[in-house]
């Protein structure tokens, strides 16, 4: 690489000095100082690589990216700048690929009245794993923790987990630090974050870092900004709620959004695998105007247009509660509206009695079937079966309904009769059905109506139905009437 090379100047999409801004309440510091997020052992987003930090007003600050950049300095990418009024600095590092220096591990090194450097960084895909208790748990409380321990001795793959902080004021930084997979340390990683980044590393040969930021039971309203909140009417109660009576902290409107993600705004990410619902699943119908809400949040406030966005569906538990739980579910799937999200389907991997299934791997794999088909273009399947809205046709007391992305046809687990179908007449009355597979199509019917009208689906909290498509992917819960929540109102 030539100097020229190294020291070109890169168009943003959004501007070095707008980041600086966004990522500084500005304390005034005399020495060069950078947030836990940029230390040794990270993972900088190929194409996406953003340094920030404080200094003393006014004050040059040179940021230098390379294998040894102290005694190498034709072999860098290198930047310069000067912290603003309010001591607050930030540098672009694009066009740093993966490729960069055939690979290897670099330092860096940032140079004001003091020197900080960063050892042992490497560029690859960086995705934020977020959520509450069934993203953060940890691989050796999971099914088949010992096979993936064993498969832990891993150096590409790095994760920052963030301690938990919940503030009614937004924070620039936090505690945490990267830690390079090895048995040892991938014991305390996130299971579905761990086995994510596995896939990906073994498909793409990139390093993967994962910012795992997750609080268990937490509330979605927790994980979104307070402008946000105030700016849908809808959603104004939440915050006025809070505002008067505080509920726990991991459920406080805006404080998770202000300790565990306004820290790590600038941090250059490809995307974001979420698994949580199970705090607001009395609040379902209300879930469907949050969940997207945060999404188009947490995009519009990483300035990195609409990145990836997948998630997973709430898996079978007893909650007491069976059509809340559904429609929980249903506004998880509704948020697949939004482009560039994606929702994985784990009506088979649940436990009707723990709401911690154990099975990570499945979960993890399948959130990266997801990022591999649609963001790195790799020829696997994804998608599970659902409902082809607008399909139920009625021919006397026959209800039919449509499913599409079968890849092939659809089947059972067991061999059996498709389960968990229920039928209801006008009277919105649901019976159990009998239920029978034709091609793509299953026709459903019941003893007990005569003149069927509307078709459900594993629309209950503790269902875990049989019918697959031919990729073995479970089919997606679903109703085909639009009869009213039982959680509308709820708030």
């Amino acid at each position: 690489m030539t100097d020229q090379t190294a020291n070109q100047s890169v168009s943003r999409t959004w501007s070095v000095a707008s980041l600086a801004m966004l990522l500084c309440t500005c304390v005034t510091l005399g020495d060069v100082k950078l947030p836990a997020i940029i230390s040794d052992n990270m993972v900088l987003q190929s194409g996406d690589a953003n340094i920030w930090g404080w200094a003393a007003p006014g004050e040059e600050v040179v940021v230098q990216l390379g294998p040894d950049p102290k005694n190498r300095p034709n072999q860098i990418i290198s930047r310069s700048t000067q912290a603003d009024g309010d001591g607050c600095w930030s540098v672009s590092l694009t066009p740093a690929t993966s490729s960069l220096f055939g690979g290897q591990s670099m330092n860096l090194v940032v140079t004001g009245k003091n020197e900080q450097i960063v050892q042992n960084v490497l560029i690859g895909e960086v995705w934020i794993c977020s959520g509450q208790s069934n993203m953060e748990w940890p691989v050796d409380r999971s099914k088949r923790a010992q096979q993936i321990q064993q498969m832990g001795n891993h150096p590409q793959i790095r994760m920052f987990k963030m301690a938990h902080v919940s503030t009614p004021e937004k924070k620039d930084d936090v505690s945490g630090h990267w830690q390079v997979s090895t048995p040892e340390t991938v014991q305390k990683f996130s299971a579905v974050g761990f086995v994510f980044a596995d896939e990906l590393h073994r498909s793409l040969g990139e390093p993967v870092g994962m910012i795992s930021t997750n609080w268990g039971g937490s509330a979605a309203e927790a994980w979104m900004s307070r402008e946000r909140l105030e700016q849908n009417q809808s959603l104004t109660a939440l915050v006025d709620r809070t505002d008067a009576t505080p509920p726990k902290p991991n459920h406080r409107p805006a404080h998770l959004y202000n300790g565990m993600i306004h820290p790590i705004l600038g941090y250059g990410i490809r995307g974001a695998i979420w698994y949580q619902g199970e705090a607001n699943v009395g609040r379902a119908a209300q879930y469907g105007i949050v969940f997207p809400e945060m999404i188009k949040d947490w995009r519009a406030n990483f300035n990195s247009g609409d990145f990836p966005f997948y998630f997973v569906q709430i898996a079978p538990y007893n909650y007491n509660a069976p059509e809340a739980a559904a429609e929980l579910r249903e506004s998880q799937d509704k948020a697949q509206q939004l482009k560039k999200t994606g929702m994985v389907v784990t009506m088979d991997v649940g436990n009707p009695g723990d709401i911690h299934p154990q099975d990570k791997t499945t979960v993890g794999k399948r959130l990266a079937a997801w990022a591999l088909a649609n963001d790195y273009g790799r020829s696997v399947p994804f998608k599970s079966p659902n409902y082809k809205v607008g399909s139920l046709a009625l021919e006397g007391a026959e209800a039919f309904v449509k499913f599409e992305n079968t890849i092939g046809t659809l089947s059972t687990t067991d061999g059996k009769a498709p389960s968990h179908f229920t039928i209801a007449g006008p009277d919105m009355v649901f019976h159990s059905a009998v239920a029978e597979i034709r091609g793509n199509t299953v026709m459903i019917t019941s003893k007990d109506v005569k003149q069927p009208v509307a078709v459900r689906y594993a629309w209950s909290d503790t269902a875990q139905p049989n019918l697959v498509g031919g990729s073995g992917l479970p089919a997606t819960p679903f109703r085909t009437d639009q009869w009213p929540q039982v959680t509308a109102g709820q708030h």
